[in-house]
Order: C-alpha cells, then sequence, then structure tokens
C-alpha cells in the first residue's frame, strides 16, 4: 500500500505527486504555438560516428557525444589564433544546430569550443604572452 502526502495543494504539487493530473488539453502556461522538445529523427539525423540514421533510433549518449567533441587533436605548433577561430566556429555551429533543432550536435559544438578554450588554449605555448589576464579571463566566461 502506497500512502502519498500531500504537502501543498498547488498545480505543481499535484502534478509531482498526481502526474495524470495534467490532461493532454491542459497547460500550465499558454505560450501560444508549441513545437517539439526534441527533433524528429529522420534521415538527415547525425548519429554517433557520423552517418545519418541507419535504422537505429536511439539518441546518442552523453558519453558518445562528449567522445565526439574530442575528436580532433591538438598541436600546440598552431598558431594561438587558429584556436581562437576554431572555438568561435564551433559556438558559432553550435547555435547554429540549436537553430535547426539539432540537439546533438550542437552538444558536441559547444563541447568543442569549451574544451578548445578552458583546456586547450591555457596549455598553449603563446597563451600567457599574447593574452593579457584580462583577456584571459574574459575567455574563462564565455
Amino acid at each position: 500500500m502506497s500512502h502519498r502526502t500531500s504537502y501543498s495543494s498547488s498545480p505543481s504539487s499535484t502534478l509531482i505527486h498526481n502526474p495524470s493530473a495534467l490532461s493532454p488539453s491542459s497547460t500550465l502556461v499558454n505560450s501560444g504555438p508549441t513545437r517539439p522538445l526534441l527533433p524528429s529523427l529522420d534521415s538527415t539525423s547525425s548519429r554517433p560516428g557520423g552517418g545519418g540514421n541507419t535504422g537505429n533510433t536511439r539518441p546518442a549518449t552523453i558519453a558518445e557525444l562528449a567522445q565526439r567533441a574530442l575528436e580532433e587533436s591538438f598541436d600546440s605548433s598552431k598558431e594561438l589564433k587558429y584556436y581562437l577561430r576554431a572555438a568561435q566556429k564551433a559556438r558559432d555551429a553550435g547555435r547554429d544546430a540549436i537553430r535547426a533543432g539539432d540537439l546533438e550536435n550542437a552538444f558536441v559544438e559547444f563541447a568543442k569550443a569549451a574544451t578548445i578554450v578552458l583546456e586547450r588554449l591555457p596549455a598553449h605555448r603563446d597563451y600567457t604572452s599574447l593574452l593579457t589576464p584580462s583577456q584571459r579571463h574574459n575567455l574563462g566566461l564565455y
């Protein structure tokens, strides 16, 4: 026998204790037209490892997405500007993927940008000599 204790009679607590209280026709907030939270999985969606949907509709795991983000190698002989541009391109690609509803690729691109800015740039030979303390601080904020 299960006993549920209700501490509040607010709509949100009713939903927590009784999820069926939210019928398909009821809404908590009327915010106009709705769109799906997740993009549909069609033949153009990206799968872990690159290709399109090959009959497997399982979304990639966080670990698979993180692995895709780390596929590019770091070459400290390349100029610091190369990596600054690469981080900017990855961030822009992540924003484009969000607009397109491609959440998996958005995650991968944002993870690439974060890895470059937070791990690879500080390890670059020119990081402390070419960037001011203020610039280095700002990189950590964005």
